[in-house]
């Protein structure tokens, strides 16, 4: 999923540079300062991985071309690959968290709201999405009993099914490059692990952000459908109900809207969609807060201002960003890949990849800062996970060409003229024989000096000319050089028979001879 270049495309990447080269210089510090150096050292290891990095991108740049050319050649083979690869991270991700298995805490919170004890009940929770979660764990508790580890596989389900989404709806939306980098680096990734290992509601909600974000980019490449978007809004708005995060899927539904296409779409259409998608979430909010308060058998007033008090904006505070994570190879890692993006911006002359989640990035920080999101959900899991993608996503833009919709287009014009152009038995050299001196002419004109339409115009006018002088061409075989072999006559023996003299063949021999013994 792309969009075009503009001023807003522009301003995202120099926010995406700032953002990228802070961490850069930060996880530099940390290094410099671990090895005996001053901080400020970090600086210049900072702008010297920039220029590498900058060198690498113009040699990956040189090379796309060829590898997009042997990607097209060897799609069948590359698919295959891909599938192996995916598959065996995925494995290799599963062993790693069921290794860790044993390191998980015994004890939790969720645990003991949600194991099956005789006159317990799950208790009323304002979080939506902690709420689900303790019932999931109570049924499953239910059926294989009280033990925290059946919690532990629970939670290493989810995530996993939420991973596994997230690398089918990238691999639709930014390539099987950027899909399989970020698959991998979240299979193996220490914080990701962790995660899988502690009973929190934050996979769940993860996985229904995933389900959601799935049916939203179910057919991003067609033109938007209004009424589609409509239930986008109202999906949207069930999840801003169990996390104010679902915010992030209305930002999202409007780079589905917006982004790059095939096919040209009106801008009244995209308008349409885009106020039907707010239209829904708007509408579908308070439904979901009625139905919340049918169920609990609360007033709806009270449902909606709790709901409101926990999600209320607090005072201005700089979050800790990495913590003590921040000399870990894994932030290294992930620090490096973003530099990339910053010079892969400039790969392509029409259009970007990134300013939905330089937008979206934004928007969770700040949110962070003024401290909305609920305990149960905190900021940082989707600050890591967008920064993780838009790493995906950098790194790919520096091997894939630009899909240039004009230049389709006159790919495609161009192909059909070739295809009507093709007349039987007609050599090239009677082809150049029969085209005018003044299609010859058009077809020396510049390619820089002409417009598109100009060139559309021309190439009709050939196609036009091209078909007319194949109409009035006539066929005509050459004679055969060689002779014609003469009709077969069949010959008659019509000549005398003369009887010859009497002759005995037979040689005389002695009575006596006795050669024969």
């Amino acid at each position: 999923m792309s969009w075009n270049k503009n001023a807003f495309s522009y301003l995202t990447w120099v926010l995406y540079s700032f953002m990228a080269g802070v961490i850069l210089i930060a996880v530099g510090a940390v290094l410099c300062t671990e090895a005996g150096l001053a901080a400020y050292w970090g600086i210049a290891l900072a702008v010297l991985y920039g220029i590498i990095v900058c060198a690498a991108v113009f040699k990956f740049r040189a090379l796309a071309p060829v590898l997009t050319s042997f990607s097209a050649e060897k799609r069948g083979i590359l698919i295959l690959v891909e599938a192996i690869l995916v598959t065996a991270l995925l494995f290799a991700g599963l062993f790693a968290r069921v290794q860790g298995i044993g390191n998980a805490e015994l004890s939790s919170e969720y645990y003991e709201a949600a194991k099956v004890v005789t006159g317990q009940r799950i208790p009323q929770i304002v979080h939506g999405a902690s709420y689900l979660y303790i019932k999931l764990l109570h049924e499953v508790f239910v059926l294989l009993g009280n033990h925290i580890v059946n919690g532990i596989w629970v939670q290493i389900i989810l995530q996993m099914t939420a991973l596994l989404l997230l690398f089918f709806v990238m691999r639709k939306l930014a390539g099987a490059i950027a899909a399989t980098v970020t698959f991998g680096f979240f299979m193996y990734a220490p914080y990701m692990i962790r995660n899988s290992l502690v009973l929190s509601p934050g996979m769940l909600y993860f996985l229904i952000f995933m389900i959601a974000v799935s049916l939203i980019t179910w057919k991003f490449e067609r033109k938007p459908e209004p009424a589609l978007f409509f239930l986008a809004g109202i999906l949207a708005a069930f999840c801003c109900y169990l996390d104010i995060t679902g915010i992030l899927l209305l930002v999202f539904a409007a780079g589905v809207i917006f982004c790059r296409r095939g096919e040209e779409v009106e801008r009244g259409r995209k308008l349409a969609s885009f106020l039907l998608c707010l239209t829904g979430a708007g509408v579908g909010f308070p439904v979901f807060l009625f139905l919340d308060a049918m169920l609990s058998g609360k007033a709806f007033r009270g449902v909606a201002g709790a709901w409101f008090a926990l999600y209320a904006p607090e005072g201005f505070r700089l979050p800790v960003t990495f913590g003590p994570a921040g000399t870990s190879p894994e932030v290294w890692v992930l620090a490096g890949a973003l530099t990339f993006g910053i010079f892969s911006f400039w790969c392509h002359r029409r259009e970007e990849r990134i300013s939905w989640g330089v937008t979206a990035l934004y928007f969770v920080m700040a949110a962070g800062c003024f401290g909305i999101f609920a305990e149960e959900q905190q900021s940082f899991f989707f600050t890591y996970v967008l920064l993780v993608l838009l790493a995906g996503v950098g790194v790919a833009q520096c091997l894939r060409t630009e899909n240039a919709p004009e230049a389709s287009e006159e790919a495609a014009v161009q192909s059909s003229l070739e295809d009507d152009l093709v007349i039987e038995e007609l050599t090239d050299s009677e082809v150049e024989s029969s085209v005018p001196e003044e299609a010859e002419e058009r077809e020396g004109i510049s390619a820089e000096n002409e417009t598109k339409e100009d060139a559309l115009q021309r190439e009709k006018a050939l196609k036009e000319e091209l078909k007319k002088e194949s109409a009035e061409h006539k066929v005509q075989f050459l004679e055969n050089p060689l002779p014609v072999p003469k009709k077969h006559v069949k010959r008659v023996m019509d000549y005398p028979l003369r009887s010859a003299p009497e002759d005995d063949f037979d040689f005389a021999v002695a009575e006596e001879d006795d050669f024969d013994i």
